[in-house]
């Protein structure tokens, strides 16, 4: 009797496992499409890559990570969700918290690839006066 009540209370608990695995599965697309999105608190900072296509500056701003990046991973929107023209990255950047820190990054785990470049002064300076204003820390590196 006592081997019974003790198999149906590991039973009990396995399935109640099971479904808590499980339910972590079942989001909607929504959740799914936020976890791709940015927050405004980044424990390594964020990363603001620059580059120009047909006459447009493109912006990508990304939670800090330890590692370089691809270029595909930055560049492509089905991957990177966080691809911003001039207004937007101002609108953007705008959002974060006092004592953020940006490093503005150059280098990917291409070897050689020159593709990121600082914008034009005017863009740049809008840029680096917003984060003077709102006490965010930018560093630019190379």
């Amino acid at each position: 009797m006592q081997l019974i009540r003790q198999y149906n209370i590991l039973l009990i608990a396995l399935c109640l496992f099971l479904i808590g695995c499980l339910s972590g599965n079942l989001r909607d697309t929504d959740t799914i499409k936020k976890e791709k999105e940015i927050s405004d608190t980044s424990l390594k900072g964020f990363e603001l890559y620059s580059w120009e296509t047909n006459s447009i500056w493109q912006f990508a701003l990304l939670t800090g990570t330890n590692r370089l990046r691809s270029k595909q991973e930055i560049i492509d929107p089905e991957l990177n969700s966080n691809i911003y023209q001039s207004k937007e990255i101002i609108n953007r950047i705008d959002q974060l918290p006092a004592n953020s820190e940006i490093f503005w990054l150059f280098r990917t785990a291409e070897q050689n690839d020159q593709f990121f470049t600082l914008p034009d002064e005017k863009i740049y300076g809008e840029i680096k006066e917003l984060c003077d204003q709102k006490g965010i820390n930018l560093h630019v590196t190379n």
